[in-house]
C-alpha cells in the first residue's frame, strides 16, 4: 500500500528527498514550566501522539475535552503542543496539534499540524491530519522568538528551532535541509524513514510554556537605564520611563527627552513598529516617492507589511518629516487594534469637536477611545488636526503595549 506524501509537492523537493532522514529532537535538561487546570487536555491528546497520519484522526474523534473557558491563543497542551486557533459563531473551537514534524527547504520552514474542531460539549466533530504551514525566510530571521507570538499560532510550535543566526551564535550546526524532523517519534506504519545524524543540531524546548501565546513578545526592562532630567515630575513620567526602560525610545545627547516637542509622521510610525515588535519586517516602502532615501524608509515599509499602512497608498508622498496630527495617530492606532484583534467598547463619542469627522474617522476614534488609549482635553475637545507631542505619543504607545502584553 502506498504511503501518501506528507508535504506539498515542489519542483526541487522530491518524495525520496522527503523521506531520506529523520532527526532526533534534543531536549534541554530542564522541563518547561507548564501547569494549568486544563492539563486533562494534554492527557487526552497524548493518546494520539506518535501515531501515523492514518490513525490520528480516528483517535482524535474518540477524545473528550472541557472547552468552556478556552480562548484563542490558549495553549491547552505542552506535549503534544496544542493551541486554540479559532472560535466559531456556532460555539465550536478549532485546535491545532503539532505532529512533531517539520522540514527545512532552503531558508524556509514548513511545520506540519493536525487540526480538530470541538463542540460546546467537548466532543470532537471533525479532525484532519497533516496540515502544512509554510514560514518563508524563517532561517534568515535573527531569532526563532520572533515567531512565538499569536500571529503564528498554529504555524509555529513553542519550541526552539534555531535560525541560522542562532545556530552560528551557539556554535551549532544549522538545521539541515534534507528530510523531516520527527520530534514526537511518529511510528510510521507503511514506510521506514532513515534517521539522520542530529548530534550537532540543537532543537530543544528552552522556554517556560505560557498559558497562552502572547500577542507580542515581552520586553526585557532595563531598570538601570539613565532617566533624562526633564522626565521627573512630568505628567507623562510613567509612560516615558516605561518606554525608556523597554529601550523603545531614547533620550537626546544632552540627556533630555523633550516631551513637549511634536512628533513627525516618520517618528511615530517607527515608534509604533518598534513598540509592537514588528521591526523584523523592515523592508523598502512601497508607493511613496519621498522616503526612498529617508532614514525611516524601512520602518515605513515595515508598517505596510504589518498592515498599519496601505501598500498602495492614494498619495504618492508620505511627508515623513511633517508633524503627525492627532487624527493620523488615531488611524494608525485603530489599524493596530484591528490587526491584533483588541477588544474595545463601542460607546458614542462625547467630544465637542468631532461631529464633522468622516464616518471612517469616527469609527477609528471610537475604537481607540474604547480601548482606553485615547482621550481628549479638559475642555471636552479632541482637536483632531492638532499636532502630537512626544509625551502624548509615549502615553498612547505605552498603553497599547500594555494591552498587547496582557
Amino acid at each position: 500500500m502506498t504511503r501518501r506524501i506528507l508535504i506539498k509537492k515542489s519542483d526541487y523537493f522530491s518524495i525520496c528527498f522527503l523521506i531520506a532522514a529523520t532527526l532526533l529532537l534534543v531536549f534541554s535538561s530542564s522541563v518547561p514550566v507548564y501547569s494549568r487546570e486544563a492539563a486533562g487536555a494534554e492527557a487526552e491528546l497524548q493518546k494520539a501522539m506518535g501515531q501515523d497520519y492514518n490513525l490520528r484522526p480516528e483517535t482524535y474523534k474518540k477524545l473528550s475535552f472541557s472547552p468552556e473557558a478556552w480562548k484563542v491563543g490558549d495553549i491547552i497542551s505542552a506535549k503534544p503542543y496544542a493551541v486554540v486557533t479559532q472560535k466559531s459563531d456556532q460555539d465550536e473551537t478549532a485546535i491545532r496539534v503539532w505532529t512533531g514534524l517539520f522540514f527545512r527547504d532552503k531558508d524556509d520552514l514548513t511545520v506540519i499540524w493536525d487540526e480538530m474542531w470541538v463542540d460546546a460539549n467537548g466532543a470532537v466533530t471533525n479532525a484532519h491530519a497533516e496540515i502544512d504551514e509554510y514560514l518563508p525566510g524563517y532561517f534568515l530571521a535573527a531569532s526563532h522568538k520572533l515567531y512565538l507570538v499569536r500571529e503564528f499560532s498554529g504555524k509555529m510550535p513553542w519550541v526552539m528551532i534555531p535560525t541560522d543566526a542562532e545556530a552560528k551564535a551557539g556554535g551549532w550546526q544549522p538545521v539541515p535541509g534534507e528530510g523531516l524532523v520527527n520530534c514526537y517519534h511518529i511510528q510510521f506504519t507503511e514506510w521506514e524513514p532513515q534517521v539522520a545524524d542530529s548530534s550537532q543540531t540543537r532543537i530543544e524546548e528552552t522556554q517556560a510554556m505560557p498559558a497562552a501565546v502572547p500577542l507580542i513578545q515581552p520586553f526585557a526592562k532595563n531598570e538601570a537605564v539613565l532617566i533624562p532630567g526633564d522626565v521627573a515630575g512630568h505628567w507623562a513620567e510613567e509612560y516615558m520611563v516605561d518606554l525608556l526602560q523597554k529601550e523603545i525610545v531614547n533620550g537626546y545627547e544632552d540627556h533630555t527627552i523633550r516631551p513637549q516637542l511634536s512628533v513627525s509622521r516618520a517618528e511615530f510610525v517607527t515608534l509604533l513598529v518598534r513598540g509592537v515588535g514588528k521591526g523584523n519586517l523592515q523592508t523598502a516602502a512601497k508607493g511613496y516617492q519621498d522616503v526612498e532615501n529617508h532614514w525611516s524608509g524601512a520602518w515605513i515599509g515595515a508598517a505596510q507589511a504589518a498592515g498599519f499602512l496601505d501598500t498602495k497608498p492614494q498619495a504618492p508622498s508620505f511627508r515623513p518629516d511633517v508633524p503627525i496630527t492627532r487624527m493620523e495617530m488615531v488611524e494608525l492606532i485603530s489599524r493596530a487594534c484591528d490587526k491584533f484583534h483588541l477588544q474595545s467598547t463601542q460607546e458614542a463619542l462625547t467630544f465637542t469637536d468631532t461631529a464633522e469627522l468622516s464616518a471612517s474617522r469616527q469609527t477609528s476614534l471610537t475604537k481607540a477611545v474604547g480601548a482606553g488609549l485615547i482621550g481628549g482635553y479638559p475642555d471636552g475637545t479632541f482637536r483632531s488636526e492638532g499636532t502630537l507631542t512626544r509625551a502624548e505619543a509615549f502615553k498612547v504607545l505605552s498603553g497599547l503595549i500594555s494591552l498587547l502584553q496582557q
